[in-house]
């Protein structure tokens, strides 16, 4: 009897501290096989290697870890994306090995959203990619999320960027501005914005894929 208790206690213990004993529950389900990939090295994908002299197509990691949920770009006749073109799929990020959580009947990881847009002409690719915790159904942001605000310098600083703030604004929300140098990458500019409110608080990085300076710092 010793001996059957001390294996039911060691089977106890090893299904509790295996790293393959549970799969992590995601939100939404479609997510679930894909990796989960830390944020400075999501942004080392997104931006353009530093020989390329292509700009950023509309099927750049159309092939990725990414699920797409449109069929190639898309213009919506109405809403906050009226008169854009964007692009919209979902990613498994983590912050240095935090993620977005939702509470569904239990604690669950959220995707985040990234989206792609063109303000202009298409056919110039993609001028912005923004990314965001959260899918279009779930806003990361109320009492039933967590995770949702970040801090991305660290990560970033640990993917091998060196990062310099270049401008910081107050338009409702705290935008600051970054300018982002990488041995193997195109100089970048990204946008970090900070939402908050009463109901909660949120965090949003979009990257100027065609390294524009002037495209950061503006005030709507």
């Amino acid at each position: 009897m010793p001996n059957s208790t001390m294996r039911i206690t060691l089977l106890i213990i090893f299904i509790l501290v295996s790293p393959f004993s549970w799969a992590k529950d995601v939100y939404p389900p479609s997510v679930k096989n894909l990796p989960s990939i830390e944020l400075g090295q999501v942004i080392l994908l997104l931006v353009s290697a530093k020989k390329s002299k292509d700009f950023v197509g509309w099927n750049h990691l159309s092939e990725g870890p990414v699920i797409w949920l449109d069929d190639g770009y898309t213009h919506p006749e109405s809403g906050p994306e009226k008169d854009t073109w964007v692009r919209r799929g979902l990613m498994r990020i983590n912050v240095l090995g935090k993620t977005a959580t939702v509470l569904k009947k239990r604690n669950l990881e959220l995707a985040w959203q990234v989206t792609y847009r063109n303000w202009g002409n298409p056919s110039l690719g993609v001028s912005s990619i923004t990314l965001e915790p959260g899918t279009p159904s779930e806003v990361c942001f109320f009492s039933n999320t967590g995770g949702c605000a970040f801090d991305p310098i660290p990560s970033l600083k640990s993917s091998g960027f060196k990062v310099k703030e270049i401008c910081k604004t107050m338009s409702g929300n705290l935008v600051t501005d970054y300018e982002l140098t990488h041995p193997k990458r195109k100089r970048t500019y990204i946008s970090v914005t900070y939402n908050y409110g009463s109901g909660g608080e949120n965090t949003s990085i979009t990257l100027w894929t065609h390294n524009e300076k002037e495209a950061a710092c503006v005030t709507e």
